[in-house]
């Protein structure tokens, strides 16, 4: 062997074992990066066997702190700061992190609502049954509510109680949502599926500056397994629904009398139409369109045409 490829072989070996070794010596451990933020480890909040979360606050913004393991020893922080006023000096926010890996696979991750220092919280409360519900760091009132991806957090309703047992506030998510169609400058509406089911939501803001949030289920059988349904808010009626297959981008939902009729979820095709409390949904005649121009289904009000 000749000395300059002796010379680039031994070279090779130490850049292998710098690399190894870099690769090797994970992130710190839990345990030191909480010290070295001076948090005591009895504010972390486990989620999983990899994953355990705390809420701090940053010069007045609360944050939420997700330890993930990782492979090589230590854990990963994600920092989340809350972006959201409430009452007091308070704030909330929301995150993401990984879930459970079966078989090896990405799981539905975990999402969170948190926040803190809206004063001495007795109680969390929501009407989602899929959601967990801690009490964090009390040294700042902090609290968290964690749901599966699949429940998603902009769609929980939760509300905090005070010592004296009175709501101090209230919403659904974080507050009014940067997504769906916004109906007039107080509502926005969106659709998605639960368990199969197609949902009207429909976001208002209530009196404490956070949301309000009304679901209605669809329940009535279209086309091709699709559902359709009605709902209301003030001012407003709606016919709704999706599963129906792929519709015409542009012309999609025909509805006469109407304000608007828009599709608002790609995912399972999920429509609205949206007309004034004063017409009665009875009166409303419209029709599904699908991308070749081609009516798949036609109904007044929720009563099929033949």
């Amino acid at each position: 062997m000749s000395r300059t490829v002796a010379r680039r072989l031994t070279a090779a070996l130490v850049v292998t074992i710098v690399v190894a070794g870099c690769i090797d010596r994970g992130p710190p451990s839990t345990e030191d990066q909480m010290r070295s933020m001076g948090l005591a480890p009895d504010i972390l909040v486990t989620i999983d066997e990899r994953t355990e979360v705390t809420i701090r606050s940053n010069d007045g913004t609360p944050e939420l702190l997700v330890f993930v393991a990782d492979v090589f020893g230590g854990s990963r922080l994600g920092v989340n700061p809350a972006s959201r006023p409430t009452v007091g000096a308070g704030m909330v926010g929301d995150a993401t992190s990984p879930g459970p890996r079966p078989d090896g696979l990405p799981g539905p991750a975990y999402q969170y609502l948190f926040g803190a220092d809206q004063g001495p919280i007795a109680k969390v409360e929501t009407d989602e049954p899929e959601a967990r519900i801690e009490l964090v760091n009390p040294d700042i009132d902090g609290w968290l509510i964690v749901v599966p991806e699949t429940v998603g957090a902009d769609y929980v309703p939760w509300r905090l109680v005070g010592t004296d047992g009175a709501v101090v506030y209230a919403s659904a998510g974080i507050g009014m949502p940067d997504f769906g169609l916004e109906v007039d400058a107080r509502t926005k509406v969106f659709e998605r599926s639960r368990d199969g089911v197609p949902e009207l939501l429909v976001y208002t803001p209530n009196a404490f500056g956070g949301a309000d949030l009304a679901v209605t289920g669809a329940d009535t059988l279209t086309v091709n397994g699709g559902l359709a349904g009605t709902a209301t808010s003030p001012g407003y009626r709606y016919l709704f629904g999706a599963g129906q297959g792929p519709l015409q981008s542009e012309r999609g939902i025909i509805a006469q009398p109407s304000d608007r009729a828009e599709l608002l979820n790609a995912v399972d095709w999920g429509w609205v139409i949206i007309v004034p409390d004063s017409v009665p949904i009875d009166d409303v005649r419209w029709r599904l369109i699908d991308p070749d121009g081609i009516p798949i289904y036609a109904a007044t009000g929720l009563t099929p045409e033949r």
